[in-house]
């Protein structure tokens, strides 16, 4: 008996060595998945309640295992919750093909098309080419593939043999044009004052980066997918800018003679030097110069270009820029410390104090996948991953609500791994029935909520809506989670911190901690200045006395 599509993709795909499958808990109703539901070498199945959780769940764990990874997103109309987390598969190029069902007589999503590369199979004849072209798309780097099926394509005869299909893991380093890496030395032994701004580009190059800033004697800064590469033990490193930004980098890169943009489109462009002494390199050409006007990009891998540079590159003998970047990233370390060691009960628990209980305790290999917002400003300046620690969320394309999810996907695919979620109380709320995805697969996360944060309705800008003095809702995110089955605890003093942090990792099965934290933390940008036309002037100035006073005495650091 001949096979069908289905039974054939599932050959194709098996043959590769991808047997994890993301899917839709209950979605069973088509051929397509009763055939993966039927196959033994698919018993390895992560099955989400949600088309847009099942999508992120895959793409990260594609982002942690580099490896192709296979999500079924279920028929439409349901394929239209995917768009924000298929944008952010793209932004991130994750090995991600995403599968899914069409029934006759409807047309292709017009919101996704523009998204990702998207294929219909409407014959029998196109599914096996069809799927080898997105596989190797996808292995050559191209980013995720949405590939859809017309529903009775799938019940029908396969037609054509199963061909060999490429490896799952395609290293193709893009080599630099020579004479650009020769333009880019001499422009380097130019200048005393250099600063590096390193992304998520840099990962696998971190020891020629370091080598080459020590040689220059280059401060070097990072954004938060780079934060993880180049922070931890690294004498030079000078804090993030940007919006979230903290220590030194600010400073350092406004006052650089010349700054090097290694692996990042950064785009925020009101913390970018306007001197035009930008140079940029990325393995994207079509980044280069997009947010900033360069005087020299150089397209090409970050680590090829940081090898060939090492020779080309003279010794900086005049430190005096690092040293001062130095000193003044150490005070600014020092200022931001005192909520840290503040244990008093007499005031509310300090979202600062929690996020680096966190990052002390936590495992030496332990993955963060972090929502948007708040948390995301937390974690950018009092969490600092270490050793093979990862720090993951959506950092390039912005969007919010998604560590639960990816959290999911991170512990699919390490299940021996800490792996910690670290959330907004509407982050939860959003995937909150993915917590019975944990108790049916059996996943041990961590979820830290942030609750009460005041500021999180709060536009970073200032905005119109400030927080106001009104009273706790009943709402509390520990009891959802306690009443469905997920240990679960809430934590509102200081004085006990460090025991309930260190209880709740320990936890063997899924657990959730929600900390009641001060709403009157400001996630301020580094360097406001508090003027009457500012937003944050409105916010100041608004409530009452006692407001005012948990406002301004609770961030007074930034009030100076």
């Amino acid at each position: 008996m001949s096979k069908t599509v289905a039974e054939q993709w599932c050959d194709i795909l098996a043959e590769g060595g991808r047997q994890q499958l993301y899917s839709l808990a209950g979605e069973c109703d088509n051929v397509l998945m009763e055939t993966f539901h039927r196959e033994e070498r698919w018993k390895h199945r992560t099955e989400l309640q949600q088309e847009d959780a099942a999508v992120l769940a895959a793409a990260m764990g594609a982002r942690l295992t580099g490896a192709l990874q296979v999500c079924y997103a279920g028929c439409s109309p349901g394929l239209y919750r995917t768009g924000a987390a298929l944008a952010e598969a793209v932004e991130n190029r994750d090995r991600l093909l995403v599968l899914g069902v069409m029934p006759s007589g409807t047309s292709l999503p017009d919101g996704l098309c523009g998204l990702c590369r998207v294929e219909l199979v409407q014959r029998p004849e196109e599914a096996e080419p069809m799927l080898m072209q997105a596989l190797r798309r996808i292995q050559a780097g191209y980013g995720p593939v949405l590939l859809l099926i017309r529903e009775e394509v799938a019940g029908f005869p396969a037609v054509g043999e199963v061909r060999s299909i490429l490896p799952s893991a395609v290293g193709r380093p893009l080599r630099p044009c020579a004479a650009a890496v020769e333009e880019m030395a001499s422009i380097l032994n130019q200048f005393n004052r250099t600063v590096f701004l390193c992304g998520h580009g840099c990962e696998g190059a971190r020891e020629e980066i370091l080598m080459l800033a020590q040689r220059l004697q280059a401060p070097v800064a990072f954004t938060m997918s780079g934060k993880q590469v180049v922070e931890s033990d690294n004498p030079l490193s000078v804090g993030m800018t940007g919006m979230m930004g903290w220590g030194a980098a600010p400073c350092a890169v406004m006052d650089c003679e010349l700054l090097v943009l290694w692996g990042t489109d950064f785009d925020c462009e009101e913390y970018l030097p306007g001197h035009g002494n930008v140079i940029q390199v990325d393995s994207d050409p079509v980044a280069l110069g997009r947010h900033v006007r360069l005087r020299l990009g150089v397209a090409g891998d970050v680590g090829e270009v940081a090898r060939e540079l090492l020779p080309l590159v003279k010794q900086q003998m005049n430190d005096d820029f690092a040293s001062a970047m130095g000193s003044l990233h150490r005070r600014e370390l020092a200022r931001s410390e005192q909520h840290v060691r503040s244990t008093d009960d007499r005031y509310p628990l300090r979202p600062e104090l929690i996020t680096r209980v966190v990052n002390d305790l936590a495992e030496p290999d332990a993955v963060y996948c972090v929502d948007g917002g708040s948390p995301m400003l937390w974690c950018a300046r009092y969490l600092h991953p270490r050793g093979k620690q990862r720090l993951e969320g959506a950092f390039r394309s912005g969007l919010g609500e998604s560590a639960l999810p990816m959290g999911i996907g991170a512990k699919s695919a390490y299940p021996s791994r800490q792996v910690i979620a670290v959330c907004t109380a509407e982050g939860v709320l959003r995937h909150l029935n993915e917590l019975l995805t944990l108790l049916r697969e059996h996943l041990s996360l961590k979820i830290l909520v942030f609750h009460r944060l005041l500021s999180d309705s709060m536009r970073l800008d200032g905005g119109d809506s400030a927080p106001r003095d009104c009273p706790p809702g009943p709402l509390s995110v520990a009891e959802l989670a306690a009443a469905m089955g997920v240990k679960a605890e809430k934590i509102r003093q200081s004085r006990r911190i460090h025991r309930v942090v260190r209880n709740w990792l320990a936890e063997s099965a899924s657990s959730l901690l929600e900390a009641e934290v001060d709403g009157h933390a400001l996630p301020l940008p580094p360097e406001v200045m508090v003027r009457g036309e500012s937003g944050y002037h409105r916010l100041v100035n608004r409530g009452s006395g006692e407001h005012h006073f948990r406002v301004i005495f609770g961030n007074r650091r930034f009030f100076r």
